[in-house]
């Protein structure tokens, strides 16, 4: 059944039994179904493929994207959790609280939906006498349940006045990734959520964040964020982290797959020219692929049910994530070589590692792509973010591959001069330079920013001055909104990160970065 909530929660399909919800993303020119453990691009109701891109074409670039997870425990087990197709795989609703039926945890069970336009407005608008801010701002669910043992922050927020307090009256509004963005909170946790490769899970509660932006260049991409803690007391031993990607471009029968370590890609492309049936591209078809942008890869590996890729048990989805056979061989490139990364070479390049190259023949691609390994302490928490990228050069499907790399290097760029999420729940938007140990105090918000920067400081400012990075200067209008708040305007400058100069009356001179997006 379908419930529509007047708040937070945009027309999200909950599965009376399941562990699901599911909301659509299509602020550019992807349509993605999400599900709330972590997937996308699947159908869960209809068992189709969800990721529809371009927009309205009734083609699909992927038939599932989902998190897999495996560490060890001291006690010797081995724990993880591969999520298939069915809404019963994967991580379980919402937050991990001491009581699942307590109706705050089944509230909290959903997508929570943010756009620019309304943190636009919020922004603009706080400050003046009389404002009330919107339902879904005011209700943005920042906090957890201390009755129920929640963790004390459910979903994060800029602190605008750095007091540990979410009060959109004072400014502070929600974190918010892209120019659309959909969040929602699940758990791993051994009490309501067996494995069925292994009932022995661990509480691990993930924050999930989906965001699209539709600027030049992104128009075909969809970035997530997990963000992973550890709320049991034991430490996760190699906790490593990683994807399973069901790629079906089109016409599923006939793709390639292939890894650029440089790029930390993996992705699929199709075999030949024609990406032939009624579902499948056509003509010159495109590529698909997956970015790791914070995090580099470890290995990327194919799966074959029953094959010598199998992932059936947990421990050979361990195997499978550290670049191995389910026997445990390590795989091997074309020379006999060991290798963690599956056709690491470019299909345009002669003699390159490539099934292209290689002349195999083109089949139903799956595979996973993992990190790096690390421990994860109890209560320790670590950010994984990731990019689905698409490109269609329209000439052939090797140059969609050399488009691919373009728009992987895109993305990665836009991660790089404007996600600065550092993984805190509460975020500050002060972001000082290592030289500022002065008593003024200056914020700076919102950070990144779409055009209007607000200042506050208990000094009064005399100038801004701005720098981007190519060494171009910049010396905006300075408005004063108050004693204490100040704001200039950048909406005329171009994407990337500003160097931002700030001359207070008293003399003293303060230094911050900004992120125009």
């Amino acid at each position: 059944m379908k419930r529509t909530f007047t708040f937070l929660f945009l027309c999200a399909t909950f599965f009376g039994t399941s562990q699901v919800t599911t909301t659509y993303l299509e602020h550019n020119n992807v349509r993605t179904m999400l599900m709330s453990n972590g997937a996308l691009g699947y159908n869960p109701l209809g068992s189709q493929p969800a990721y529809e891109v371009p927009k309205g074409s009734g083609r699909h670039a992927l038939y599932l994207v989902s998190p897999i997870y495996t560490a060890e425990v001291d006690t010797g087990y081995l724990i993880g959790n591969y999520s298939e197709y069915s809404p019963n795989s994967g991580g379980y609703l919402g937050p991990i609280v001491n009581d699942y039926d307590d109706s705050w945890h089944a509230q909290h069970s959903f997508f929570f939906h943010m756009h620019d336009s309304v943190i636009d407005n919020h922004l603009n608008n706080w400050m003046n006498s009389g404002y009330v801010p919107t339902q879904k701002m005011a209700n943005w669910p920042a906090y957890g349940n201390s009755a129920l043992n929640s963790s004390p922050y459910m979903v994060p927020f800029y602190d605008v006045n750095n007091d540990n307090v979410y009060t959109p009256e004072d400014g502070d509004y929600p974190l918010h990734l892209g120019e659309e963005s959909f969040s929602s909170v699940y758990n791993y946790d051994s009490i309501v959520n067996p494995n069925m490769m292994n009932p022995e899970t661990r509480a691990i509660e993930v924050n999930y964040s989906a965001y699209q932006v539709n600027s030049a260049g992104l128009k075909d991409v969809t970035f997530i964020m997990h963000r992973v803690t550890n709320k049991s007391d034991e430490t996760l031993i190699d906790f490593q982290w990683g994807l399973f990607a069901d790629f079906d471009l089109g016409n599923p029968s006939d793709d390639f797959i292939g890894t650029n370590v440089s790029k930390n890609l993996y992705y699929a492309y199709n075999s030949d020219d024609n990406d032939e049936t009624s579902g499948g591209y056509g003509n010159n078809p495109p590529a698909v692929g997956i970015v790791s942008l914070n995090e580099g890869l470890y290995a990327t590996n194919r799966i074959t049910y029953g094959g010598s890729h199998d992932v059936s048990f947990l421990s050979a989805l361990r195997l499978n994530m550290i670049g191995r056979q389910s026997n445990s061989q390590m795989n091997l490139d074309s020379q006999g070589n060991p290798t963690f990364f599956l056709y690491s070479g470019d299909p345009n390049v002669t003699g390159s590692e490539s099934q292209y190259q290689l002349g195999e023949l083109g089949t139903d691609q799956k595979g996973t792509m993992s990190v790096r390994p690390t421990d994860l302490e109890p209560g320790e928490t670590k950010c994984y973010h990731f990019a689905i990228v698409f490109a269609d050069s329209d000439t052939s499907h090797l140059k969609s591959v050399t488009k691919l790399f373009e728009v992987a290097d895109a993305a990665q760029a836009y991660y790089d001069d404007s996600i600065s999420y550092d993984c805190s729940m509460v975020v500050s938007s002060d972001i000082a330079s290592v030289e500022d140990h002065e008593v003024t105090e200056l914020n700076l918000f919102p950070n990144p920013t779409n055009g209007s920067l607000y200042l506050r400081s208990n000094e009064r400012i005399s100038e801004v001055k701005l720098c981007s990075m190519d060494g171009r200067a910049h010396s905006p209008k300075l408005q004063q909104l108050g004693k204490t708040q100040y704001a200039i305007d950048m909406s005329n400058l171009s994407e990337g990160v500003y160097a931002v100069q700030v001359l207070f009356e008293n003399g003293e001179v303060l230094n911050r970065k900004v992120v125009r997006k």
